[in-house]
């Protein structure tokens, strides 16, 4: 029998950067050149508190962070401000921006039309990528975790610092989501908690639910 150790999943959205204010820096800018900007930093001073609290039950934490340089400047401020060695802490690729290849500020709305018409769970951005294949990786991930959760040796309590569509993503393999329920669900704000409790890896439950869009 499994010594089942994983009691708890923290999924935060990473803190506001450069391109949640300007969007028409996503296919301008590399990954590792969008930074966190100050309002982010005091968005992340605003969650610390309920971060600590939300761990304090648990004796060890696990980190897994997006190797986009918005969520890993996100993933150090937390990791300091909560006391947390950097040696826990996973750059896990899978759980990367979303690539919406030669979108621009000129086809963004005709492509999120399409994007909704076809369904988020399928589109294939031009010169980005295949949201199928996409999710199909966050889902190997979320196996894979729920699977070494189990061993006697692994942290009671992980924490994923990643972006809105892959956050929405993970939430939707935890709750076992069906592709109509997950449909009109919209990204979260900036650094949004998505606070996850596994009672014996049979049931696993979101403490609020997530926000959904109004359908086109």
């Amino acid at each position: 029998m499994f010594c089942m150790t994983l009691k708890k999943i923290v999924v935060i959205r990473h803190a506001q950067s450069q391109e949640d204010i300007n969007p028409n820096l996503n296919g301008e800018l590399e990954d590792y050149q969008i930074s966190i900007t100050k309002e982010g930093k005091h968005q992340i001073d605003n969650i610390i508190d309920k971060i600590q609290i939300i761990l304090s039950p648990f004796e060890s934490v696990k980190v897994y962070s997006s190797p986009s340089n918005r969520a890993l400047q996100t993933t150090s401020v937390i990791c300091s401000q909560l006391d947390l060695d950097k040696s826990i802490t996973t750059v896990e690729p899978r759980i990367r921006n979303l690539n919406w290849g030669n979108t621009t500020s000129i086809n963004v709305k005709e492509i999120e039309r399409e994007r909704y018409k076809k369904g988020v769970l399928y589109y294939q951005f031009p010169g980005g990528d295949d949201s199928s294949i996409f999710i199909k990786n966050i889902g190997n991930f979320v196996n894979e975790l729920l699977t070494v959760g189990k061993q006697k040796d692994f942290s009671n309590s992980v924490v994923i610092i990643t972006h809105g569509f892959a956050l929405r993503i993970i939430a939707k393999f935890l709750l076992k989501m069906s592709d109509d329920d997950f449909r009109w669900i919209k990204n979260p704000p900036n650094c949004y908690i998505a606070n996850f409790q596994i009672d014996n890896f049979r049931n696993i439950t979101i403490d609020k639910p997530l926000s959904c869009r109004s359908p086109f």
